[in-house]
Formats: C-alpha cells, structure tokens, sequence
C-alpha cells in the first residue's frame, strides 16, 4: 500500500505542478498583455498627426460650441443629466460633475 501511495502521490504532484507552472507562465505573459500588442501591432497603435497643436481652451470651446448641452472643466466632459443621442439610442451618458 505504501508503494502505490508514493506513486500516485508522485504522479498527483508532478501533475499540479506542469498545471501551476503553465498557470504563472500565461499569467505572466497575460500580464504583460497591452505592452506585448502595442510591440507586436506597432501600426495599430501609433497614428500620423491630423495638423498642428491646437491650443486646449480653443478644443474646450469648439466641444461647448458644438453643443450647448457640454461644458468641459479641467479637462473632463460634463454633460446636463438630460439623455443624449448616442449610436441610436436615447440614454443618459452621465450626469452633471459638482
């Protein structure tokens, strides 16, 4: 009895262990997941500009200007709590910020 508990305390052991190293190694590579695409999909990620610096307060009053519903504070969009029309559809996109 003993020798067959040996074994199958082996073979159980040897078996947790190739499942907990290839669990660390995926979660490492996991891990790793936006540097290892943005290294692989370089295209993907950078992008020519579309013209010159534009000065941020001229973009916050283009945004507010667009549309009156929008006011833009420290760099963060705030919207009324009134529903905005997104992609069809008629549902509030946030609420006021205070």
């Amino acid at each position: 009895m003993g020798a067959f508990a040996t074994a199958i305390h082996r073979w159980a052991g040897l078996a947790v262990a190739l499942f907990l190293s290839v669990s660390g190694l995926t979660g490492a590579v996991i891990s790793w997941d936006h540097e290892i695409d943005g290294w692989l999909n370089r295209k993907l990620h950078d992008t020519p500009s579309r013209g010159p610096f534009k000065d941020p307060f001229e973009l916050a009053a283009a945004v507010e200007a667009h549309d009156p519903r929008a006011r833009v504070q420290a760099g963060r969009r705030v919207f009324s709590s009134a529903s905005m029309n997104i992609f069809g559809t008629s549902k509030p996109v946030c609420s006021v910020i205070s």
